[in-house]
């Protein structure tokens, strides 16, 4: 059992290395002004900004779109001076403002 569980460590490990590596090659041409390259990579995470701007009160589709595409867009002005995959995702996971949320009053609490 120990032996297969450090083949699939290393399998999965390998798998996320090839996977981050696809990253870096595209955030660094993407830096460079390919538009393509920064599309592709956007893709990867059209998921996730998808759920965490639903989670965060956009329910409707094309706020929710709208609001994606205003985040890669401040990504792309940005994506010169990324460095790093890292940096490319703190700046996509950085906290969104909240004021389009409204809160209860006290009266509908």
């Amino acid at each position: 059992m120990a032996l297969f569980s450090k083949t699939y460590e290393a399998t999965h490990l390998s798998s996320i290395t090839a996977s981050r590596n696809a990253t870096r090659k595209l955030i660094r041409k993407a830096s460079k002004g390919k538009f393509h390259a920064f599309s592709q990579l956007s893709v990867q995470y059209l998921d996730f900004l998808s759920g965490y701007f639903y989670t965060i009160g956009y329910v409707d589709i094309e706020q929710r779109s709208e609001e994606i595409i205003k985040l890669l867009v401040k990504c792309w002005r940005y994506l010169p001076y990324t460095k790093r995959v890292s940096d490319f995702e703190r700046f996509i996971y950085t906290p969104v403002s909240y004021t389009h949320l409204t809160l209860p009053t006290n009266r509908e609490v």
